[in-house]
């Protein structure tokens, strides 16, 4: 089996590896203490992927932080937050 051959199987389901510009927008946005937490999830993913003979928990788990990045670096984002939490209490609020 060649080495293409053995990635097209292993990443079949997840649609490719996850990208450098993918993990590198990941590690750039996150603080220390959520640094840590990723890796460790990595860490973990890396180990599911080991035993389950795939690629689908490290990508997932990439893939996972890097659309919260994106999501986050929006500029409306902590309006948007705010708002949402707003709308949680209200609804509780209003079910009482």
């Amino acid at each position: 089996m060649t080495a293409k051959d053995d990635q097209g199987s292993l990443f079949a389901q997840t649609g490719g590896p996850p990208t450098s510009q993918e993990f590198e927008r990941v590690m750039d946005s996150l603080e220390p203490k959520d640094r840590e937490r990723f890796v460790s999830e990595l860490l973990q993913a890396a180990h599911d992927s080991y035993s389950a003979s795939t690629a689908d928990p490290v990508v997932s788990t990439v893939r996972s932080w890097y659309k919260s990045a994106l999501f986050m670096a929006q500029p409306d984002f902590h309006e948007r937050l705010e708002q949402s939490v707003e709308d949680v209490r209200s609804l509780g609020s209003s079910a009482s």
